[in-house]
């Protein structure tokens, strides 16, 4: 079977869809089957890889309100990519402007099976970078009814983003939560060199990794610093990542935050969430939230919001999903401090063994044999 995946919001540094297309291309190099990717880059290229891997990238302009990322426009050259390889299904990883070619070929062509993987609400970014207005909400609601009829199936990483769609199309909803590399996060990974190269002598490490973003509720972190050091606390603060709120973060975290930036070095990166004392995730709408479960992998317990699709994993004692204010935080990560490292550990553990990236593909796989079975256009059974 041959997947063509399309994908804008896709950069080097940043990303929960990079992470997920990029785990998704080694599980199908090690099943060998053929695994084709269209991207947006700052020019034309086509990257070819053993044993069967082509990825095509798509000089695209940046995107509006978050520059960091680039989309596709030239759906023409897409489409000559399509007729190109022509592949079994299509999935598109986007809900703007690469949806018009799902629709296309599911509506129009008739030719194709194709599913949309639902990465994150629309209705909450609306609502975060336009209006929460009720007519911005109405707006939401009428897009995603346009984006459900473009899928035979829509792929959803929690249950929180398939919100969104249970009232419009809830016969194409799949939940397929995404996976976690248990290899490279592993809890016995601690370095003391590493947390030495941060803490500084400070008594509790915590880490943040993910970018700095609006959606990402980011400014809720320097508050939290703050009212550990009122509380006569001595934390350090690690932000493994980027973004627009990179300065407002450092304004406010009052020397206790480190803006470590984008960690290329994976390994490095998998020791400093096994040294932490506490992985600190804000975002109360996060779609689903990877690096959390990397820091359980990791044996680090997290502390989160009770909302979003951080719930999908936070029935563990080594989570906490609490009110997402700085004193409720705060209280949460010196219950942390107080209780059984190794004990947490384990759990932590434990808890990311449930979710294999190997368990979410081999389902997709499942859903991709059977739509390419029934044809175009039936919806799925549930």
């Amino acid at each position: 079977m041959k997947v063509l995946h399309l994908a804008n919001f896709f950069h080097p540094e940043s990303g929960g869809i990079k992470t997920y297309l990029d785990n998704k291309r080694r599980f199908f190099a090690a099943r060998g089957l053929p695994f084709r990717l269209v991207i947006p880059d700052e020019r034309d290229s086509i990257e070819h890889s053993q044993p069967d891997e082509v990825v095509y990238r798509i000089a695209s302009p940046r995107a509006p309100m978050n520059s960091i990322y680039r989309m596709i426009i030239n759906l023409g050259v897409v489409h000559k990519i399509v007729k190109r390889e022509n592949p079994d299904l299509l999935e598109v990883n986007d809900k703007f402007t690469l949806m018009a070619l799902s629709y296309f070929y599911r509506k129009i062509q008739k030719r194709l099976p194709t599913a949309g993987f639902h990465h994150e609400r629309f209705d909450v970014n609306v609502g975060l970078y336009l209006s929460g207005s009720s007519l911005a909400r109405k707006f939401a609601h009428y897009y995603m009814r346009v984006f459900s009829a473009a899928f035979d199936r829509i792929f959803c990483n929690s249950r929180f983003t398939a919100g969104e769609i249970d009232a419009i199309s809830p016969e194409k909803i799949e939940v397929i939560h995404l996976g976690i590399d248990l290899e490279r996060f592993s809890a016995g990974k601690t370095d003391e060199s590493v947390r030495n190269q941060y803490s500084d002598g400070a008594d509790l490490l915590l880490l943040y990794v993910g970018r700095l973003a609006k959606e990402k509720n980011i400014h809720l972190l320097p508050e939290v610093m703050n009212n550990l050091r009122s509380k006569g606390v001595r934390a350090r603060l690690v932000i493994a990542g980027v973004g627009e709120e990179s300065e407002a973060v450092r304004k406010g975290g009052a020397g206790d935050i480190i803006l470590a930036g984008y960690i290329t070095d994976r390994e490095h990166l998998a020791r400093l969430y096994a040294i932490a004392d506490a992985f600190v995730f804000p975002s109360k709408s996060e779609p689903y939230g990877l690096a959390p479960l990397e820091a359980l992998a990791s044996g680090l317990p997290v502390v989160c919001p009770d909302s979003g699709g951080v719930l999908e994993y936070s029935d563990s004692e080594a989570v906490r999903s609490v009110k997402p204010t700085a004193e409720v935080f705060a209280q949460a990560i010196l219950e942390f401090a107080n209780e059984d490292r190794e004990k947490l550990r384990r759990l932590a553990r434990k808890q990311a063994e449930r979710f294999p990236w190997e368990r979410t593909f081999e389902r997709q796989l499942e859903i991709y044999e059977e739509m390419v079975r029934i044809g175009v256009t039936r919806p799925s059974r549930r």
